[in-house]
């Protein structure tokens, strides 16, 4: 859509075909025990659990299409909240919500939580680079 452009994302862009993105993405979670869930066929929630706390990292991979050609793979940190919401609430929009719309969600934790994203992201992204 047209507001593709002004948002960052954390993602990948491909040329590949979708299904192709898909099974290499399926691949590549089950070669990192990763748990997931599947809302549709490029839709997937996932879930990672940390050995040392035993928490769990949640996020969501969605695939949209760019242009013609190319692909998005867009990576979304997912916070307990938004999980129970339903997965039609959060899947719609690209636009992630405000972290903080009063100032009163306490710091450290979002930014414990932004890391365990980071991390898996980056364990996904290597795994699909091999």
């Amino acid at each position: 859509g047209p507001h593709m452009g002004a948002k960052w994302h954390l993602g990948i862009r491909s040329q590949s075909k979708p299904n192709d993105i898909m099974l290499e993405v399926y691949r590549a979670m089950k070669a990192l025990s990763y748990e997931w869930k599947i809302i549709n066929p490029y839709h997937v929630r996932v879930r990672r659990q940390n050995v040392k706390t035993g928490k769990f990292s949640k996020m969501s991979l969605q695939l949209y299409q760019v242009d013609a050609k190319s692909y998005l793979l867009d990576f979304k940190s997912l916070t307990n909240d938004e999980v129970e919401q339903g997965d039609d609430v959060i899947m719609e929009s690209l636009t992630p919500p405000p972290l903080s719309v009063s100032g009163v969600m306490p710091l450290q934790p979002t930014g414990h939580h932004t890391m365990e994203f980071f991390e898996m992201c980056a364990a996904l992204i290597i795994q699909l680079a091999r």
